[in-house]
């Protein structure tokens, strides 16, 4: 199998102005290339916030807007933005070829504390994506302290986790990151 070269975008996202935050990811952008996945943050629209679906960019812009960038690099755009959908909200981590295939995997696991079970709807589904000869886990920060949901049944070759995870706990993210690492021999 080919290595996979990453590259991962991270910036102090403007609050809730998705076209503030695509502009300056525009400005990340450019220039990359050579890169097989390019990973943006979670909620990287708007930041995480609980009522970020019901001002959120549409579904169809954020995803014209990743399958330019993903055809501008020549790579897979990865990252999660909260999205109103028929069903309800959900925090939806999308992953866009620059072909215009555009996979997506709902957060499963919502994180209580912040009330986000009430803010939004629990996906119920593992997707796993094929990308350049990976097979690609995707999933998004709380789902990172459930260990059996991120259980490789040798069905995938990288776990890719998206998160606004707070710098106090850094340690744990670091930890947990590593326990799922040894858990699954990878």
């Amino acid at each position: 199998m080919p290595g996979l070269k990453i590259t991962l975008l991270q910036q102090p996202l403007v609050w809730m102005d998705g076209p503030a935050n695509l502009r300056h990811f525009d400005r990340q952008l450019e220039g990359i290339t050579g890169r097989d996945v390019i990973v943006l943050p979670e909620m990287f629209t708007s930041g995480f916030a609980m009522e970020a679906a019901a001002s959120s960019l549409a579904q169809d812009d954020v995803v014209n807007w990743m399958t330019a960038k993903a055809q501008q690099c020549n790579a897979l755009i990865a990252g999660s933005v909260a999205l109103q959908t028929e069903s309800g909200s959900v925090n939806r981590f999308l992953l866009v070829e620059p072909g215009g295939t555009v996979h997506f995997y709902d957060k499963r696991h919502l994180f209580r504390m912040a009330d986000e079970h009430l803010h939004y709807k629990a996906g119920n589904a593992r997707v796993i994506v094929e990308w350049r000869g990976w097979r690609i886990l995707p999933l998004v920060c709380y789902d990172l302290r459930f260990p059996v949901w991120s259980r490789n049944l040798n069905d995938y070759d990288l776990a890719l986790y998206v998160a606004n995870w707070p710098a106090p706990r850094s340690l744990h993210w670091q930890a947990l990151l590593t326990a799922r690492a040894i858990e699954n021999q990878a």
